[in-house]
Protein backbone atom coordinates (compact mmCIF):
# COMPACT_ATOMS: atom_id res chain seq x y z
CA UNK A 1 0.00 0.00 0.00
CA UNK A 2 2.82 2.37 0.86
CA UNK A 3 4.48 1.65 -2.49
CA UNK A 4 1.22 2.40 -4.32
CA UNK A 5 0.77 5.72 -2.52
CA UNK A 6 4.37 6.68 -3.29
CA UNK A 7 3.86 5.86 -6.97
CA UNK A 8 0.69 7.98 -7.14
CA UNK A 9 2.49 10.92 -5.52
CA UNK A 10 5.23 10.65 -8.15
CA UNK A 11 2.80 10.50 -11.05
CA UNK A 12 0.59 13.42 -10.03
CA UNK A 13 3.16 16.20 -10.83
CA UNK A 14 3.94 14.51 -14.16
CA UNK A 15 0.26 14.39 -15.04
CA UNK A 16 -0.04 18.10 -14.29
CA UNK A 17 2.87 18.90 -16.59
CA UNK A 18 1.43 16.75 -19.37
CA UNK A 19 -1.87 18.64 -19.21
CA UNK A 20 -0.15 22.01 -19.72
CA UNK A 21 -0.27 23.08 -23.34
CA UNK A 22 2.90 23.81 -25.24
CA UNK A 23 3.47 26.69 -27.63
CA UNK A 24 3.52 26.41 -31.42
CA UNK A 25 5.42 29.12 -33.27
CA UNK A 26 6.68 30.01 -36.73
CA UNK A 27 10.10 31.59 -37.09
CA UNK A 28 12.61 33.16 -39.43
CA UNK A 29 16.34 32.50 -39.24
CA UNK A 30 19.41 34.23 -40.61
CA UNK A 31 22.88 32.91 -39.85
CA UNK A 32 26.25 34.02 -41.12
CA UNK A 33 28.76 31.32 -42.08
CA UNK A 34 32.47 31.52 -41.29
CA UNK A 35 35.37 29.06 -41.53
CA UNK A 36 37.71 30.09 -38.73
CA UNK A 37 39.52 26.71 -38.73
CA UNK A 38 41.64 26.08 -41.88
CA UNK A 39 40.62 23.05 -43.90
CA UNK A 40 42.93 20.04 -43.92
CA UNK A 41 43.74 18.96 -47.48
CA UNK A 42 44.18 15.27 -48.24
CA UNK A 43 44.72 14.64 -44.52
CA UNK A 44 48.30 15.91 -44.48
CA UNK A 45 48.72 19.40 -45.97
CA UNK A 46 47.29 22.93 -45.95
CA UNK A 47 46.91 25.04 -49.04
CA UNK A 48 45.81 28.62 -49.47
CA UNK A 49 44.56 31.02 -52.09
CA UNK A 50 45.76 34.60 -52.56
CA UNK A 51 42.59 36.49 -51.71
CA UNK A 52 43.08 39.52 -54.03
CA UNK A 53 42.81 37.09 -56.94
CA UNK A 54 39.10 36.42 -56.35
CA UNK A 55 36.01 38.36 -55.45
CA UNK A 56 34.85 37.63 -51.93
CA UNK A 57 31.27 36.48 -51.41
CA UNK A 58 29.22 36.52 -48.25
CA UNK A 59 28.13 33.07 -47.11
CA UNK A 60 25.03 32.55 -44.99
CA UNK A 61 22.02 30.38 -44.18
CA UNK A 62 18.44 31.67 -44.01
CA UNK A 63 14.94 30.22 -43.93
CA UNK A 64 11.68 29.51 -42.11
CA UNK A 65 11.02 27.25 -39.14
CA UNK A 66 8.25 25.58 -37.16
CA UNK A 67 8.78 25.18 -33.42
CA UNK A 68 7.01 23.52 -30.50
CA UNK A 69 8.02 24.62 -26.99
CA UNK A 70 6.87 22.42 -24.12
CA UNK A 71 5.76 23.81 -20.77
CA UNK A 72 9.19 22.97 -19.31
CA UNK A 73 10.94 25.26 -21.86
CA UNK A 74 12.21 22.37 -24.00
CA UNK A 75 11.72 23.14 -27.72
CA UNK A 76 11.85 21.08 -30.91
CA UNK A 77 12.36 22.82 -34.27
CA UNK A 78 12.40 22.01 -37.96
CA UNK A 79 11.83 23.90 -41.21
CA UNK A 80 13.34 24.65 -44.61
CA UNK A 81 16.43 26.78 -45.28
CA UNK A 82 18.70 27.99 -48.08
CA UNK A 83 22.46 28.03 -47.55
CA UNK A 84 25.40 29.51 -49.48
CA UNK A 85 28.66 27.75 -48.62
CA UNK A 86 32.26 28.21 -49.63
CA UNK A 87 33.97 25.27 -51.30
CA UNK A 88 37.75 25.25 -51.74
CA UNK A 89 40.25 23.46 -53.92
CA UNK A 90 41.15 20.03 -52.58
CA UNK A 91 43.71 18.75 -55.08
CA UNK A 92 46.65 16.44 -54.60
CA UNK A 93 49.89 18.30 -53.76
CA UNK A 94 52.06 15.72 -55.51
CA UNK A 95 50.00 16.20 -58.67
CA UNK A 96 50.84 19.91 -58.82
CA UNK A 97 54.41 20.12 -57.56
CA UNK A 98 55.40 17.01 -55.62
CA UNK A 99 55.77 18.65 -52.18
CA UNK A 100 53.38 19.18 -49.29
CA UNK A 101 54.75 22.71 -48.79
CA UNK A 102 53.46 23.97 -52.13
CA UNK A 103 50.75 26.65 -51.92
CA UNK A 104 48.22 26.77 -54.72
CA UNK A 105 47.71 30.42 -55.71
CA UNK A 106 45.73 30.26 -58.94
CA UNK A 107 42.43 28.50 -58.13
CA UNK A 108 39.71 30.49 -56.37
CA UNK A 109 37.06 28.93 -54.11
CA UNK A 110 33.52 28.27 -55.37
CA UNK A 111 30.17 29.19 -53.85
CA UNK A 112 27.77 26.26 -53.55
CA UNK A 113 24.02 26.44 -52.97
CA UNK A 114 22.15 24.08 -50.65
CA UNK A 115 18.58 23.40 -49.54
CA UNK A 116 18.58 22.34 -45.90
CA UNK A 117 16.21 20.80 -43.34
CA UNK A 118 17.18 21.06 -39.65
CA UNK A 119 15.99 18.95 -36.72
CA UNK A 120 17.06 20.82 -33.59
CA UNK A 121 16.38 20.60 -29.86
CA UNK A 122 16.67 23.73 -27.72
CA UNK A 123 16.35 24.31 -23.98
CA UNK A 124 15.60 27.75 -22.46
CA UNK A 125 16.57 28.68 -18.93
CA UNK A 126 16.44 31.72 -16.60
CA UNK A 127 13.15 33.25 -15.43
CA UNK A 128 11.48 36.30 -16.93
CA UNK A 129 11.36 37.68 -20.45
CA UNK A 130 15.08 37.31 -21.12
CA UNK A 131 16.21 33.69 -21.37
CA UNK A 132 19.42 31.91 -22.35
CA UNK A 133 19.36 28.76 -24.46
CA UNK A 134 21.50 25.81 -25.45
CA UNK A 135 20.75 23.75 -28.55
CA UNK A 136 21.93 20.78 -30.57
CA UNK A 137 20.71 18.68 -33.47
CA UNK A 138 21.22 17.63 -37.06
CA UNK A 139 20.88 19.34 -40.44
CA UNK A 140 20.45 17.59 -43.77
CA UNK A 141 21.63 19.48 -46.88
CA UNK A 142 21.17 18.91 -50.61
CA UNK A 143 23.29 20.77 -53.16
CA UNK A 144 21.45 22.55 -55.99
CA UNK A 145 22.18 25.13 -58.66
CA UNK A 146 25.29 25.79 -60.71
CA UNK A 147 28.02 23.12 -60.65
CA UNK A 148 25.60 20.62 -59.10
CA UNK A 149 26.10 18.22 -61.98
CA UNK A 150 28.06 15.44 -60.29
CA UNK A 151 27.00 12.84 -57.76
CA UNK A 152 29.89 13.77 -55.50
CA UNK A 153 28.97 15.89 -52.47
CA UNK A 154 25.31 16.27 -53.44
CA UNK A 155 24.29 15.43 -49.86
CA UNK A 156 25.68 16.70 -46.58
CA UNK A 157 24.86 15.90 -42.95
CA UNK A 158 25.82 18.36 -40.21
CA UNK A 159 25.83 18.18 -36.43
CA UNK A 160 25.11 21.58 -34.86
CA UNK A 161 25.42 22.91 -31.34
CA UNK A 162 25.10 26.43 -29.98
CA UNK A 163 24.18 28.91 -27.26
CA UNK A 164 22.30 32.21 -27.25
CA UNK A 165 20.06 34.77 -25.58
CA UNK A 166 16.37 35.47 -26.26
CA UNK A 167 13.84 38.19 -25.53
CA UNK A 168 10.15 37.21 -25.22
CA UNK A 169 7.61 40.00 -25.72
CA UNK A 170 3.98 38.83 -25.69
CA UNK A 171 3.69 36.60 -28.76
CA UNK A 172 7.09 37.60 -30.19
CA UNK A 173 10.54 36.14 -29.64
CA UNK A 174 13.85 37.71 -30.70
CA UNK A 175 17.05 35.70 -30.35
CA UNK A 176 20.79 35.98 -30.95
CA UNK A 177 23.01 32.93 -30.94
CA UNK A 178 26.41 31.52 -31.83
CA UNK A 179 26.53 28.08 -33.46
CA UNK A 180 29.12 25.54 -34.56
CA UNK A 181 28.57 22.95 -37.30
CA UNK A 182 30.56 19.83 -38.04
CA UNK A 183 29.78 19.03 -41.69
CA UNK A 184 30.05 15.58 -43.25
CA UNK A 185 29.95 15.12 -47.03
CA UNK A 186 28.00 12.02 -48.05
CA UNK A 187 28.99 10.00 -51.10
CA UNK A 188 32.28 9.76 -52.95
CA UNK A 189 35.05 12.17 -52.12
CA UNK A 190 35.54 14.91 -54.71
CA UNK A 191 39.28 15.00 -55.60
CA UNK A 192 39.17 18.70 -56.52
CA UNK A 193 36.76 20.68 -54.29
CA UNK A 194 35.29 20.17 -50.82
CA UNK A 195 33.49 22.11 -48.09
CA UNK A 196 35.34 22.99 -44.92
CA UNK A 197 33.97 20.63 -42.23
CA UNK A 198 34.12 23.36 -39.56
CA UNK A 199 31.50 26.12 -39.88
CA UNK A 200 30.74 28.84 -37.33
CA UNK A 201 27.72 31.10 -37.46
CA UNK A 202 26.02 34.00 -35.71
CA UNK A 203 22.25 33.55 -35.86
CA UNK A 204 19.36 36.00 -35.58
CA UNK A 205 15.96 34.40 -34.96
CA UNK A 206 12.48 35.89 -34.78
CA UNK A 207 9.43 33.81 -33.84
CA UNK A 208 5.70 34.41 -33.48
CA UNK A 209 3.63 32.13 -31.26
CA UNK A 210 0.38 30.77 -32.69
CA UNK A 211 -1.47 29.60 -29.60
CA UNK A 212 -0.04 31.42 -26.60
Amino acid sequence: MKKLCFLLLMLLPMAGIAQEKGTWSVSTHFQSEHNFIPMMRNDFGYWSVIEPMWQKQYHYTTGLGVNYRFANNFELSSGIRYSRKREEMNGYPYYFCGTVDYYLISVAPLTRHYVEMPVLARYYFLPGKIKMHVESGWIGSYRVGEYATTTQHDWMLSAQTGIGVNLFLNKWQFGLGANYRLQFDLGDRDPFYSVNPHAFGFEFKTAFSLNN
